[in-house]
């Protein structure tokens, strides 16, 4: 795996992905399944949990697939320990998002947030769009 792309996706990007099957989100989601790694912190992935635990999605999503996405999700990624938080982003409930990207020195941090998306990237990171991505990949293959 050493030539694969180390990618932190915010928690909107992610729970479209499950929501929308072949959407950009998924067809994202299952690249980077197939092709990369997945960067979390336990606060991205708290964050995770908890707004896939939220009432308004369990019409979509049931419990026990649920546990399965997250141990799914916890096992297939790598958890990156954060020495030092940022504080770059306008809205600073994302500057987790960014400081996991800076501190596992990721690929790409994709989010369909602009107040990520204005940023453009941080440090080496680029922020960019699940349909940039896509587009930056398939230009590749």
């Amino acid at each position: 795996m050493k030539n694969s792309k180390c990618i932190v996706c915010d928690t909107n990007v992610l729970i479209s992905a499950f929501l929308l099957s072949n959407s950009t989100p998924d067809r994202v989601i299952s690249w980077i399944r197939k092709n990369g790694i997945f960067f979390f912190s336990e606060a991205t992935f708290d964050e995770f949990k908890e707004v896939l635990h939220r009432p308004k999605l369990q019409k979509y999503l049931v419990s026990q697939d649920l546990q399965e996405i997250l141990t799914l999700f916890r096992n297939e990624s790598q958890f990156i320990n954060i020495n030092q938080e940022v504080q770059l982003c306008r809205d600073p409930k994302d500057d987790k998002f960014l400081t996991v990207a800076l501190e596992g020195k990721a690929d790409y941090l994709i989010s369909g947030d602009q107040d990520l998306l204005v940023l453009k990237k941080i440090g080496h990171t680029p922020i960019i769009t699940p349909q940039l991505f896509l587009s930056k990949i398939e230009a590749t293959d």
